[in-house]
């Protein structure tokens, strides 16, 4: 008799493993209830993969299987040689980690199966039993996976004036074992394919690299946005840039600003006006412009006086790196230039008509419209000082 056959009863008949589909536990040669796929005697997940038992070597070979006397689950290899000791109520197989779970008495006396991982490389519990789901997530990398877990459990908190249960979340890096994140965040943001995840506590946000399995930003910054390799951060109304390629953020700019755009050359900053700088932090145009215009070719366009009627007072340059190659001259006519040029008109045309001294209609407009010109070049000055807008 095997070593399969000595610990097990009819196990063709019996035996519940893992669903190659789900992970859920399910009776061999039935159909299984969380996912609807039938399940052979055969079958069993090695590495996330369906499997043959009859084509696969006993190094990959690994089942879940219960104990008939006690119906305690553990794994065993092709050999019968035991992986994850029989003490537990559900195993359900990821590798490389086997998914425990235990039920735990309540205080109302009723029963509650809380689950842990147990790591099949280190041959011990990594997450301990306690929580309501552990789930385990993978980021491929270049030289392989990087392995980490999540964990949830149900609390009762106060919402409001109402008691009730809320979910907290907590995180594993599986390749290092060891605890990244306590269960204690309301909520979980993967980022960058799941290479970064923003974290949440209280209406505050921090940063982990999963990839580096660091912490980058503790739960302290009102939100927090990734851009390819950077990080916008923003702590009360004012936001700050932080390069996070590497295991230690670096940081861009301080946290001043009241908005920032990033762009393929440059950052575009409003510190109440606008200007750039670029991605070493330097200022290139100081911040002087009502609003700037990209149009992803390198030329820009800086508004300046912007006002609800609607404006065209601007400049115009081109950008090569962090050197401006081209720049126009300010643009002159506008709707408050006209406005204004209009209204100066109609008064001298009631001021001079009330001395008495143009009787010849047709002077009279060829005079107010060469005053057209001057007073709205005198008014578009008058702005461009108020402004104080510098000519680059």
């Amino acid at each position: 008799m095997s070593l399969w056959e000595t610990y097990f009863t009819d196990i063709m008949a019996h035996e519940k493993i893992a669903c190659p589909s789900c992970g859920g536990m399910v009776t061999v040669g039935s159909v299984c209830e969380y996912c609807g796929n039938f399940v052979s005697s055969t079958s069993f997940k090695v590495d996330g993969e369906k499997k043959d038992a009859i084509h696969t070597s006993k190094q990959e070979t690994i089942r879940a299987v219960q104990n008939a006397e006690n119906g305690k689950w553990g794994v065993l290899d092709s050999e019968g040689l035991q992986i994850v000791p029989f003490e537990y109520d559900s195993v359900r197989i990821i590798l490389p980690f086997v998914i425990i779970g235990k039920k735990m008495s309540l205080q109302n006396k009723e029963e509650k199966l809380l689950l842990g991982t147990y790591s099949i490389k280190s041959k011990k519990i990594l997450v301990p039993i306690e929580y309501d789901w552990v789930e385990v997530k993978s980021y491929r990398l270049e030289d392989g996976k990087c392995f980490y877990l999540e964990t949830t459990k149900n609390v009762l908190a106060t919402k409001g004036n109402e008691l009730r249960r809320v979910r907290k979340y907590g995180l594993y890096n599986g390749n290092s074992e060891i605890e990244l994140l306590p269960c204690k965040y309301e909520r979980f943001s993967y980022r960058d394919g799941g290479s970064y995840l923003i974290f949440n506590e209280n209406n505050k946000s921090g940063l982990c690299n999963i990839r580096e399995g660091e912490v980058l930003f503790p739960c302290i910054y009102k939100n927090i946005w990734i851009e390819n390799k950077y990080a916008i951060v923003t702590e009360d109304k004012y936001s700050g840039l932080y390069d996070i390629s590497s295991n230690y953020p670096i940081q861009i700019l301080p946290i001043l600003y009241e908005e920032i755009r990033l762009t393929d050359n440059w950052l575009l900053v409003k510190k109440q006006y606008w200007g750039i700088s670029n991605y070493a932090g330097e200022e290139i145009i100081p911040c002087r412009y009502d609003k700037i215009e990209y149009d992803g070719a390198d030329n820009l366009k800086l508004y300046y006086g912007v006002d609800n009627i609607g404006t065209n007072r601007f400049f115009e340059i081109k950008m090569d790196g962090d050197r401006i190659v081209k720049k126009g001259s300010p643009k002159m006519l506008n709707g408050w230039s006209v406005f204004w040029s209009v209204l100066c008109l109609l008064g001298a045309i009631f001021f001079i008509g009330s001395f008495g001294f143009f009787y010849n209609k047709f002077v009279l407009c060829l005079i107010l419209c060469l005053l057209a010109v001057p007073v709205g070049c005198i008014w578009n000055a008058l702005t461009i000082r108020r402004y104080k807008i510098i000519i680059l």
